[in-house]
């Protein structure tokens, strides 16, 4: 089902559309189209992968073949950003272990 949307952007915007349109030989709504999409697909994808959804779940949750999963983490690189937070938060661990047995060796 196609449900229709008519939004109004800013002249810098559709100048951007229209050039990506003529360059592309779309129309300058199949071009908008493909903007929404991906940006609304990224921000799904950062928000279930957050919430530790797993690829094959995600592209289920949005309808989507895997590809676009990786594709959206790869633009957002949102597993960087939650790798590193798991590497500082078991750095953390790590420290407090070591204090504590520090403090029952004295």
């Amino acid at each position: 089902m196609t449900e229709y949307v008519h939004i109004a952007l800013p002249k810098s915007v559709a100048e951007i559309i229209d050039a990506r349109a003529r360059q592309e030989y779309l129309t300058r709504s199949d071009v908008a189209r493909q903007y929404i999409m991906r940006s609304l697909i990224d921000d799904t994808v950062v928000t279930l992968r957050r919430r530790h959804y797993s690829i094959r779940k995600i592209a289920e949750e949005i309808n989507a073949p895997t590809i676009r999963v990786y594709e959206a983490l790869k633009r957002t690189s949102i597993d960087d950003e939650l790798y590193q937070q798991d590497d500082e938060s078991e750095q953390r661990e790590l420290e407090r272990i070591n204090a504590k047995r520090k403090a029952s060796k004295s």
